[in-house]
């Protein structure tokens, strides 16, 4: 057995195409959160509500509400709580993270609430 061969005629370049991809993919996700918070730093503070007609986002140039209706149905994990767009496409999902609740058991308030409004998956 010989040494490992790029090509049969030699040819360096898809090695060197792997090493590239391999590179891009490892710092990609770094690079393309960096710039949304980037892009999006001029939004300000977000504060996003809960309450028996929907969700309200409110931010220094933007306050949208949406109807429960717009959501199909809500995962939960450690961290975070998804609200889940009744399509295949996803045109209307949300990500809720823990550790914005004020206090521990607004948690559970909202774990509740959700419970009331949609099914967990």
């Amino acid at each position: 057995m010989g040494a490992l061969q790029l090509s049969e005629d030699n040819n360096p370049l898809p090695g060197a195409m792997f090493v590239v991809c391999a590179v891009v993919l490892y710092f990609a996700p770094n690079l393309s959160a960096g710039a949304l918070q980037k892009a999006n730093r001029h939004h300000g503070r977000i504060r996003v509500t809960l309450d028996d007609e929907g969700v309200r986002v409110t931010g220094a140039h933007a306050d949208i509400r949406t109807a429960w209706s717009n959501y199909g149905s809500y995962a939960e994990s450690g961290r975070v709580f998804i609200l889940r767009s009744p399509d295949r496409l996803g045109n209307c999902a949300m990500v809720l993270v823990k550790r914005g609740a004020a206090e521990l058991y607004d948690v559970d308030r909202l774990r509740t609430l959700l419970d009331r409004h949609l099914p967990r998956v």
